[in-house]
C-alpha cells in the first residue's frame, strides 16, 4: 500500500513529464515557425489578454514576435491556426487580408501541421 507521501511523489513527477511534454511540444512549433520565416528570431508567447483578437505579430527583417491569446486559442488546433495566420502576415511582409493571404495561410497551416504531427 502506497502512503500520502509516495502518491504526492508520483503526482509531482507525472505534471513534471507532462510540463516538460508541453515545453517540447511548443519548442517544436517554434522551430516549424522559424524555419517557415527564414527570421533569425521567432518568439512565441502564451498569454490571456482582454480583447477579441486571437493573436498578434511584429516583425523585422531578423526576428518575428507573436502573441497568442490563451483566452480564445485553447487547443492546439487553435494555436496552429493563429500561428498559421500570424506567420503568413511575416511571409508575406504585410498585414493585408486579401483572397491570396488566405490561401497562402491555409499551405502555411498544412506545413505547420505537417511537420508537427511527423
Amino acid at each position: 500500500m502506497r502512503n500520502g507521501s509516495q502518491i504526492t511523489q508520483e503526482h509531482s513527477v507525472q505534471e513534471q513529464n507532462e510540463v516538460q511534454e508541453h515545453i517540447i511540444r511548443w519548442n517544436r512549433l517554434v522551430r516549424i515557425c522559424k524555419g517557415i520565416t527564414n527570421k533569425k528570431e521567432v518568439n512565441i508567447n502564451l498569454t490571456t489578454m482582454q480583447t477579441d483578437l486571437r493573436a498578434g505579430v511584429i516583425f523585422n527583417s531578423n526576428s518575428a514576435n507573436i502573441v497568442i491569446n490563451g483566452g480564445l486559442c485553447k487547443r492546439e488546433s487553435d494555436i496552429i491556426e493563429a500561428l498559421a495566420h500570424e506567420i503568413t502576415h511575416v511571409v508575406d511582409n504585410s498585414q493585408q487580408h486579401d483572397n491570396m493571404f488566405y490561401e497562402r495561410m491555409e499551405e502555411i497551416r498544412s506545413r505547420i501541421v505537417a511537420a508537427y504531427v511527423n
